[in-house]
């Protein structure tokens, strides 16, 4: 593998730092995110055995693309997402479900509810 980082411990405490309330902290951080990922693509001969290891990562980023609280994350995480897609032909995973969890029914997520309201859906 091109760069053993991303793949490592440390790769996934990348995502960790996205949890900041700082906005210059979480802009370093997904453009670093962002440089690592498409390094990875560029410099990689995509196989099973890496596109395994890398699913994991692939499957964060679709989840902050959708639930990050910050706008500005949600919108790098699906520009890079597309990136992977259009210019590594790197298959990304799809959201199977609309809701928090399979656990949590949609009508009892106080945050959907929210989010429902707003777009001026039901309650």
């Amino acid at each position: 593998m091109a760069d053993d980082t991303l793949m490592s411990c440390e790769g996934f405490e990348l995502f960790t730092a996205l949890q900041n309330s700082d906005t210059d902290g979480r802009q370093n951080v997904m453009q670093h995110i962002m440089e690592l990922m498409c390094e990875w693509a560029r410099n990689t001969q995509i196989d099973l055995e890496d596109e395994t290891k890398l699913k994991p990562y692939l499957c964060t980023l679709l989840r902050i693309s959708y639930e990050c609280p910050y706008e500005e994350e949600r919108l790098k995480c699906q520009e890079l997402l597309q990136d992977l897609k259009n210019e590594y032909h790197i298959d990304i995973p799809k959201r199977l479900q609309n809701r928090p969890s399979k656990f949590v029914d949609i009508s009892e997520d106080i945050f959907a509810k929210r989010f429902m309201l707003k777009k001026g859906g039901r309650n």
